[in-house]
């Protein structure tokens, strides 16, 4: 890969999904992500990692220029979510992640998510 130096940032700045590449962990993401001069990386609802602490993942982050780190599929945040409900996925579990991969975005789709619940429900869910 280039050194990070080398690399001309993408203009306007715009990330790199985890679904739009073949399997990677999120350290394998943030390294392609600023190799290709990415600002920012989506990682699927709980990513994997070899960095042991959230600095470790900060650095790794600085190291590549990532500057955004959104987490997608954060179903746990939608009122009365049957899929989210099977899976375990939870509002406290999806923070824990956030706070362990430096988020500062979340993407919550409102898939499988109750189509009744009013954007006021949705909002104080959120």
């Amino acid at each position: 890969m280039p050194n990070r130096a080398e690399v001309t940032p993408v203009s306007p700045p715009i990330g790199l999904c985890y679904g739009s590449v073949s399997a990677l962990d999120a350290d394998q993401l943030v390294a392609l992500a600023g190799s290709l001069g990415f600002s920012s990386v989506m990682l699927p609802p709980f990513p994997v990692s070899a960095c042991a602490t959230r600095a470790d993942f900060r650095a790794l982050l600085d190291h590549h220029g990532i500057r955004r780190v959104v987490l997608d599929g954060a179903l746990g945040m939608l009122p009365r979510c049957g899929f989210a409900e099977e899976h375990g996925f939870t509002a406290a579990l999806h923070l824990q992640t956030a706070e362990r991969f430096c988020v500062d975005c979340f993407n919550v789709p409102h898939y499988e998510g109750d189509p009744r619940a009013s954007v006021a429900e949705f909002a104080d869910a959120l």
